[in-house]
């Protein structure tokens, strides 16, 4: 668990996800859906039950080249990510990740925080040497944050997106991390 204190004065707090945090992660990304053009997904569409959450969960907890974080303030979930790596050999130390703050709570740093918590368990790993990413070219401030966090861009990926009846590309991005 880490524990920042935010410019603005709120705390927040970073830690691994529980299975008993699966309903309160799946209101989140419920919620989340709604708010952002930029995940793969609205909220409507996100259909996953508790039971299904809490596998998910204890399959990232089982398995030492996974990880699952949520982010906290007063409580509440603002924000996780989800970094998944494949079991088979040749493709097990590249993990690839999505990441999601709560709207209101965007530009207070929260991704950073949480991205940071991400490449620092990235690098005391001893399975994950890279840590991977696709997101909507269109998304400017996340390829930004990405870019100052070291990302180099790898890839384009075209119509990998449909968003208001258009197409969309989206960019691959890769940290090493060791």
């Amino acid at each position: 668990m880490k524990t920042i204190h935010l410019k603005n004065g709120e705390i927040l707090t970073i830690r691994e996800a529980l299975v008993e945090d699966a309903q309160a992660i799946i209101e989140f990304i419920k919620a989340i859906g709604d708010e952002s053009d930029n995940l793969t997904f609205s909220g409507s569409e996100f259909i996953t039950t508790i039971a299904e959450e809490e596998e998910i969960l204890k399959d990232h907890a089982d398995k030492e080249n996974q990880i699952f974080v949520i982010a906290f303030i007063d409580g509440e979930i603002v924000g996780q990510l989800n970094a998944r790596a494949s079991h088979k050999p040749r493709l097990k130390h590249a993990c690839e990740f999505g990441i999601s703050t709560r709207k209101d709570h965007w530009s207070k740093g929260i991704a950073t925080e949480v991205l940071t918590y991400l490449i620092e368990w990235a690098q005391s790993n001893s399975v994950i040497r890279k840590i991977n990413l696709r997101a909507n070219v269109s998304n400017k401030k996340a390829i930004a944050l990405y870019e100052r966090m070291g990302f180099e861009h790898e890839g384009l990926h075209k119509r990998d997106f449909y968003l208001h009846g258009e197409f969309q590309d989206a960019v691959s991005m890769g940290l090493l991390v060791d």
